[in-house]
């Protein structure tokens, strides 16, 4: 949100009067790695995505069209098809498990580039997550102390 420069001037006077030598500093922008078609990765957890095929999708799970919500299964894997200010167009390929209402092969829709390029990390991380928490559930069925 740009804000007018009034606001933004009134802004800076009232934080040097506050005792401020300067202006506040902006954030340090993160580097986000560029993306090009073709590039893919794994997508990390299950989610509802907003369908952007321009064709109805038709699929055992269910039918989709153009803004219908579909859920993205962990472990899919989504290949850049497009890319603008940003913004990457994926088309989506569902692991071997399905669901009624998970997002068929092909599904496009959009995520953001700093996603896009930390997807099969944060799949693993994920993937991690799961087996320890699996790893206490074993231990708290089986009597044993939560902490090993």
């Amino acid at each position: 949100m740009k804000l007018p420069s009034v606001v933004l001037l009134s802004f800076i006077m009232a934080s040097c009067a506050a005792g401020q030598s300067r202006p506040p500093q902006a954030a340090p922008v993160k580097s986000v790695p560029a993306v090009h078609n073709g590039d893919s990765a794994v997508y990390p957890t299950p989610s509802l995505v907003s369908v952007r095929n321009l064709e109805t999708l038709e699929a055992k799970t269910g039918t989709f069209n153009f803004d219908d919500e579909c859920l993205a299964l962990d472990g899919g894997k989504v290949t850049a098809v497009g890319v603008h200010e940003g913004r990457v167009l994926v088309r989506y390929e569902p692991p071997k498990m399905k669901l009624y209402g998970s997002c068929p092969k092909g599904t496009m829709f959009f995520v953001t580039a700093e996603e896009f390029s930390t997807m099969t990390e944060r799949y693993q991380r994920y993937r991690a997550e799961l087996e320890a928490e699996r790893e206490l559930v074993k231990r708290l069925l089986d009597g044993s102390p939560a902490t090993p």
